[in-house]
């Protein structure tokens, strides 16, 4: 294996008070590396916490195309969606017409943002092919907006608690918000519909074909879904980078022993997304990594 030291990780951290009657912070942290194997990284992500917004872009094409197609989607959706004012009235409490405008304003922005890159592919013979996945989450109150595009994940860790006289036992248990757009998803999906036992796939064979990504095609659509927050919940967003070389228990695990049992607080995202990156890179780091972490407490 080629040291772990080739190429040092890109870390960003920042907070944000939201909604100052519950006394709610969103806190997001993310780190990125280029893994063992890729010459360049081409993922790229953004943090926008006056926006209640962070998203992830992993690229894909020839050359540098799948690095200009990511940082595209991240400029093109922060510069829309991440100005500080842009959060709907409302969307703070979670509100239903609040919620609406900001699945709306989601959508507009990635649709704006795939047409871009696919013309800049078009009119570019260098960047020919070129495209990127997206997953994107916004802290509404208490509800998370999860969109995505591709194989890049979004998942969540809430904390089951056990009390025991005065002691508190927790263990953080992690859930899917997405579903990979990729021909491996729904060979698995049809596996399962037939009552067949999954086959996994080695990390030496061929990556699976995605269905779903911006730039490929003029039109996408977002798969967008709600999910309802507890305040303590942890999310996480991340490249395949991640996820191909580290299975979600081994994620699960990682996260739990980390914490030790406590509450997640801000001062540990840096530690999070460090456990998680050496994982990958022990794994073989065959990708770029990236890892972001939401933390609304």
């Amino acid at each position: 294996m080629r040291s772990q030291q080739r190429s040092p990780p890109s870390m960003s951290g920042m907070s944000f008070v939201s909604n100052a009657h519950a006394v709610q912070t969103l806190h997001l942290h993310a780190q990125t590396h280029t893994g063992l194997v890729r010459p360049t990284n081409e993922d790229a992500h953004g943090l926008f916490p006056q926006a209640h917004l962070a998203l992830l872009a992993d690229g894909l094409g020839g050359g540098n195309a799948g690095e200009v197609a990511s940082a595209m989607a991240v400029e093109l959706i922060g510069e829309t969606l991440g100005r500080p004012g842009h959060l709907p009235t409302g969307v703070d409490h979670g509100g239903e017409a609040g919620l609406l405008r900001s699945e709306q304003a989601l959508r507009a922005a990635v649709t704006a943002a795939n047409a871009a890159i696919h013309q800049h592919a078009q009119s570019h013979p260098t960047c020919s092919g070129m495209g990127t996945t997206l997953v994107i989450a916004q802290w509404c109150g208490t509800h998370l907006l999860v969109g995505h595009a591709g194989d890049s994940r979004a998942y969540l860790l809430r904390a089951n608690e056990l009390r025991v006289g005065d002691q508190i036992h927790r263990r953080y248990m992690l859930r899917a918000l997405t579903r990979d757009h990729s021909t491996a998803q729904r060979e698995a999906e049809r596996q399962l519909a037939r009552g067949l036992p999954l086959q996994t796939t080695h990390p030496d064979h061929a990556p699976a074909r995605l269905t779903r990504a911006l730039g490929v095609e003029f039109e996408v659509v977002l798969e967008l879904h709600r999910h309802r927050l507890s305040r303590g919940d942890l999310v996480l967003l991340c490249s395949d980078g991640l996820t191909d070389m580290v299975g979600d228990a081994k994620i699960e695990s990682l996260i739990h022993a980390t914490l030790d049992g406590a509450p997640p607080t801000a001062g540990e995202l840096p530690s999070l997304a460090q456990a998680l990156t050496d994982a990958a890179l022990h794994a073989g780091g065959r990708d770029n990594i990236t890892v972001v972490l939401g933390l609304w407490s």
